[in-house]
C-alpha cells in the first residue's frame, strides 16, 4: 500500500500531470473568453445581418494587422530576453527591457494609428458608417498593442493571470456586456457603434493592466536601476515580428487578406467558419502559454534533456486537447454554424479544411520560441515572410475561383507550408524534436 501511495506521489509530480493542471486553468479561462467572443459573433450576425458583421469583421482585421506591425516584434524579443536576464541575474537588464518596450510600442502604434486614420480620410471611398467603422478600429491600435505587449511581459515572468485575462477573456467578455447592452437600449447595432464599443474597453484594459504589471514589475525587481541594450532588443525583434504576428493572429491576418477578395456578406461566412474552427487551438495553445517560461529558462540554463523532455511531453497534451476539439467540430460543426443564421451553414466544408490547417498547425510545438531563443530569428523572418507573400498570392488565385473554400484552401496550404519549414529547421539546428516524435528522446 505505500509504495502505491509513493508512486502515486510520484506520478503527480510527472510533466505530463503537470502540463495537465496547469493547462487545464488555463483552458477554462480560454473557454469563458472563446465562449463570450462566439457568442458576440452570433449576436452580430443576427442583429446586424451577414453584410455589416463582414464590415466589422474586415475592420478589426486591419487594426489587428496593423497594430502588430507596431509593436515591431518586442513582444516575442520579451520572451527572449526577459527570462535570459533573470537566469543570469541581471535584473537591471530585464526591468529595462519592460520600460523601454512599452514606451516604443506605445509611440510606434499611436503614429501607425494616426498613418491609418489619414489614409481613411484621403482615401476611403466607403459609406460614412463604413469609414466610421475603419476609423474607431484604428483608434484601438494602441491600446491592442499595448495590452499585448504588457501580456508579454507578463508571461515572461510567468504572471499567466495577468497575461492572459485581459486580451483572452475579459476584452471579450467586456465587448459582450456592452453590445447586449447597447442592443437594448437602442435596438440596433451597427459596425461602428461595435468598434466604438471596442475602443472604450481596450483603453480600460490596457490602463488597468498597465498598473497591474508595473506593480508586479517593482516587487519582483525592487529600485534595481534599469538597464537599455536598445539596438540588440530591435534588431532580435524586428525579425520575430513577422513570425509573432503570424502565428498570434493568423486569424486576422488571413480574414484581412480574404477580405480583399470576398464581398462583406461571404467574409461572414468565412469567419463564423474560421472562429468555430479555432477551438482546436485553444488546449494547445494554453499548454504553450503555460511553458513559454520555462522552455527559455531549460535552453539557457543548458539543460537540453530537460528541454526535449518539456517540449515531447507538451506535444503529447497537445494533441490530447486537439483530438477532442476535431471530433466535437466534426459532429457538432453545422449547428454551431446555423446559430449565426442558416446562410452561414454553407461554411461547413471551409470549416472542415480550417480544421484541419489548425490540427496540423498544433502538432508542432512552440517552434518559433525555440528558433528565436536560438538565435535564428533571422531564418524565422524568412519563413514568415514567404509564409505572408504565399498568403497572398493563394488567396488571389484560389478565392476568386473557388470562393470562401478557396479561402479556406489557402489558409490549409500555407500553414503545411510554414509549419513544415519550421520544424525542419528546430530538428537540424537544434538537435529538438518538436512533436510527439522526442517521447522517445525524452529521458524519463
Amino acid at each position: 500500500m505505500r509504495l502505491f501511495v509513493d508512486k502515486l506521489k510520484h506520478f503527480s509530480k510527472h510533466d505530463i500531470v503537470s502540463l495537465i493542471g496547469g493547462s487545464s486553468l488555463i483552458v477554462g479561462l480560454r473557454i469563458v473568453g472563446v465562449s463570450a467572443t462566439y457568442i458576440t459573433q452570433v449576436l452580430l450576425a443576427r442583429w446586424m445581418g451577414a453584410a455589416e458583421l463582414g464590415h466589422y469583421v474586415f475592420a478589426l482585421s486591419g487594426c489587428v494587422v496593423l497594430f502588430q506591425l507596431s509593436t515591431l516584434g518586442l513582444p516575442a524579443a520579451a520572451l527572449r530576453f526577459i527570462p535570459q536576464y533573470e537566469a543570469s541575474g541581471d535584473h537591471g537588464k530585464a526591468r529595462g527591457f519592460a520600460r523601454r518596450a512599452q514606451q516604443i510600442v506605445f509611440f510606434s502604434s499611436t503614429a501607425v494609428a494616426a498613418i491609418a486614420i489619414c489614409a481613411v480620410l484621403l482615401w476611403d471611398l466607403e459609406s460614412g458608417s463604413q469609414m466610421s467603422a475603419r476609423i474607431f478600429a484604428f483608434l484601438c491600435i494602441p491600446f491592442f498593442a499595448l495590452i499585448v505587449m504588457d501580456g508579454s511581459i507578463a508571461r515572461s515572468i510567468s504572471l499567466l493571470m495577468l497575461a492572459v485575462l485581459p486580451n483572452l477573456v475579459l476584452r471579450q467578455t467586456l465587448l459582450l456586456m456592452g453590445v447586449i447592452g447597447t442592443y437594448v437600449f437602442l435596438g440596433n447595432l451597427s459596425a461602428a457603434t461595435v468598434a466604438m464599443l471596442l475602443l472604450f474597453t481596450l483603453i480600460l484594459l490596457a490602463v488597468a493592466q498597465g498598473i497591474f504589471l508595473h506593480l508586479r514589475l517593482r516587487a519582483r525587481f525592487g529600485k534595481v536601476a534599469p538597464g537599455y541594450d536598445l539596438m540588440l532588443w530591435l534588431r532580435v525583434g524586428l525579425p520575430l515580428l513577422a513570425g509573432f504576428a503570424f502565428t498570434q493572429f493568423a486569424q486576422e491576418c488571413n480574414i484581412f487578406v480574404s477580405g480583399i477578395f470576398l464581398p462583406p456578406e461571404q467574409l461572414a461566412i468565412f469567419n463564423a467558419a474560421y472562429r468555430t474552427s479555432s477551438l482546436v487551438n485553444y488546449g494547445m495553445a494554453a499548454v504553450s502559454l503555460l511553458i513559454a517560461p520555462n522552455v527559455s529558462r531549460l535552453f539557457f540554463s543548458e539543460d537540453k534533456a530537460g528541454l526535449q523532455r518539456l517540449i515531447a511531453h507538451q506535444a503529447l497534451v497537445r494533441l490530447v486537447f486537439a483530438a477532442g476539439a476535431v471530433v466535437a467540430l466534426v459532429v457538432l460543426g453545422k449547428f454551431l454554424l446555423g446559430l449565426f443564421g442558416e446562410d452561414f451553414v454553407v461554411g461547413y466544408r471551409p470549416l472542415l479544411i480550417l480544421v484541419a490547417a489548425n490540427l496540423f498547425a498544433g502538432s508542432i510545438g512552440p517552434v518559433v520560441q525555440l528558433l528565436s531563443i536560438g538565435g535564428y530569428e533571422k531564418r524565422c523572418a524568412v519563413v514568415f515572410a514567404c509564409a505572408i507573400l504565399a498568403t497572398v498570392i493563394a488567396n488571389t488565385i484560389l478565392v476568386p475561383l473557388l470562393g470562401i473554400d478557396g479561402a479556406a484552401i489557402a489558409v490549409l496550404a500555407v500553414t503545411v507550408f510554414w509549419t513544415t519549414w519550421l520544424y525542419v529547421l528546430v530538428v537540424r539546428r537544434l538537435g529538438i524534436q518538436p512533436s510527439i516524435l522526442g517521447l522517445r528522446r525524452a529521458p524519463r
